[in-house]
């Protein structure tokens, strides 16, 4: 079975990197997600925003992966940023604890004033 349409884009901007999740991030999008977390770390990214506004849908998989980026991040003092402006998504991460864990903005100009302004990560 194949999952559904989902796109996903890094963009690096200077010592920031965005990445773009679209549509549905599921099971089979998982691998993509991580390796380009993971890839943005190695390749000496400190500072990376995630944007949600174009997800339909967000499974365990993808949560798993989340946090485990974000422990790899901070271990080489990173931070990261979610852009999320669905009342779903933001709910189901006020459920699970993770507005605690993860600064989360409702714009992507938001959260790279976040990093202009120097803003102290959330610590879980």
């Amino acid at each position: 079975m194949r999952g559904a349409p989902f796109n996903l884009v890094r963009v690096d901007n200077g010592e920031l990197t965005h990445i773009l999740l679209v549509g549905e991030i599921d099971i089979y999008a998982a691998p993509t997600f991580k390796w380009l977390i993971v890839d943005a770390i190695q390749d000496g990214q400190r500072q990376i925003i995630i944007d949600y506004s174009e997800v339909t849908f967000f499974d365990s998989t993808s949560f798993g992966i989340l946090v485990s980026s974000l422990k790899r991040l901070r271990a080489h003092d990173g931070r990261m940023a979610l852009v999320i402006n669905s009342g779903y998504l933001l709910n189901t991460f006020a459920i699970l604890g993770f507005d605690k864990m993860f600064d989360i903005y409702s714009t992507i100009k938001e959260a790279e004033g976040s990093f202009a302004a120097g803003v102290k990560q959330k610590q879980s």
